[in-house]
Order: structure tokens, then C-alpha cells, then sequence
């Protein structure tokens, strides 16, 4: 029997059930359960764009912060 292989790539961090359901050549259905718990660093999180301009179609919006009084 050759095995099957896979490599699963998740949404996010945290726990999950997998459910195989197969039925080898000759024998009966089977269902194999694998419950795991995804960990690590996080990639979900936004990045921040610290840029002074956006562009919104054809226009360009400056942003400029005010300098405060010494």
C-alpha cells in the first residue's frame, strides 16, 4: 500500500481536527481522525504602512504631521 502524503497549509494559529475519509482496494471504508494545534509566529497580523502619501485612483493625498511648538 503506497502512502499518501500531504502538506496542509492553514488560515491560522490554533487547533484543528482533520478528517480522512478513504476506502482501500478490497476493504471497507475507513475514517481516520488527527486533531492538531498550529503554532508559531502569527502572519495575520497588518502590517502598518508608515508611508506619507496614498494614492486613491489619480489623486494623491499628502499626509503631514504638524510640528509642535518648542
Amino acid at each position: 500500500m503506497d502512502d499518501l502524503r500531504l502538506k496542509p497549509s492553514f488560515p491560522k494559529l490554533g487547533s484543528y481536527t482533520l478528517l480522512s475519509d478513504y476506502q482501500a482496494t478490497g476493504q471497507a471504508e475507513q475514517v481516520a481522525v488527527l486533531k492538531t494545534k498550529v503554532d508559531g509566529v502569527s502572519l495575520s497580523v497588518a502590517q502598518v504602512n508608515w508611508s506619507h502619501t496614498k494614492t486613491f485612483g489619480q489623486t494623491i493625498v499628502g499626509f503631514c504631521p504638524k510640528q509642535g511648538k518648542h
